[in-house]
């Protein structure tokens, strides 16, 4: 999308900083009633959602060592661009970036 409307002058930033421990699969996850459920899904959907319920509070991502990369990239010299992009297309300093990222993902690598 970034190649589509740079042309207009339009920036863009998408974020997918993966598994983090929040409550998001834990008990705020609005799941499906048990009596509900389809048994044809048990092996596919039935075991995700179990992986997600026993991981929930044990993610390695720190929530807000990702906040404060996420506000260090957009308030930095470099940009949103250069912290978080496709690395094929990648043309800034990710060297310049990788002690903020390790410790978004881990708060004891910092």
């Amino acid at each position: 999308m970034r190649q589509e409307v740079a042309p207009l002058g339009i920036t863009t930033l998408l974020v997918e900083p993966g598994p983090f421990r929040t409550d998001w699969a834990g008990r705020s996850a609005n799941e499906t009633l048990p009596e509900r459920e389809i048994a044809d899904y048990a092996e596919t959907v039935g075991a995700q959602r179990a992986a997600f319920r026993a991981d929930t509070g044990n993610e390695p991502g720190d929530p807000a060592a990702a906040a404060r990369a996420l506000l260090t990239s957009l308030a930095g010299a470099t940009r949103s661009r250069d912290a978080v992009c496709d690395l094929a297309d990648f043309d800034g300093p990710i060297e310049a970036w990788e002690a903020t990222l390790i410790c978004a993902r881990s708060a004891s690598a910092c």
